[in-house]
């Protein structure tokens, strides 16, 4: 059973629902829930100290940094391990959207990822 919150789908079909829908969304319970989610989610982050306390994990770094900010909620997402951040082994875009009382994930496949390779810088 899928879970309702994560939705994967490729990027290049959801170029279809341009301009996104009108129709306002449901309110969530606390009407800045995605704001501040969104807000939480935006950085640079790594693995690092874990890597070097215990041998058993890897130092991976994730780069979450906002694109498209006139469409919504998105971020690119990058994740690397901290060595060969140039070549990353997940890219992502990650919408997030206000579904009634929830705030949904999409999770989107870039078509041509290598040309993203290090755009949040």
């Amino acid at each position: 059973m899928r879970h309702p919150c994560l939705r994967f789908r490729r990027l290049d079909r959801l170029r279809d629902t341009w301009p996104m829908a009108t129709a306002a969304a449901p309110a969530v319970s606390e009407p800045d829930a995605v704001e501040e989610l969104f807000a939480l989610m935006q950085g640079s982050f790594d693995s690092k100290a874990q890597a070097e306390r215990d041998s058993a994990f890897y130092a991976i770094s994730l780069h979450m940094h906002q694109v498209w900010p006139e469409r919504g909620h998105f971020l690119y997402v990058e994740q690397a391990l901290a060595s060969m951040q140039e070549k990353p082994y997940r890219q992502r875009i990650y919408q997030l959207k206000a579904e009634g009382d929830e705030v949904a994930s999409y999770v989107y496949k870039l078509p041509v990822d290598s040309l993203w390779i290090g755009k949040w810088r």
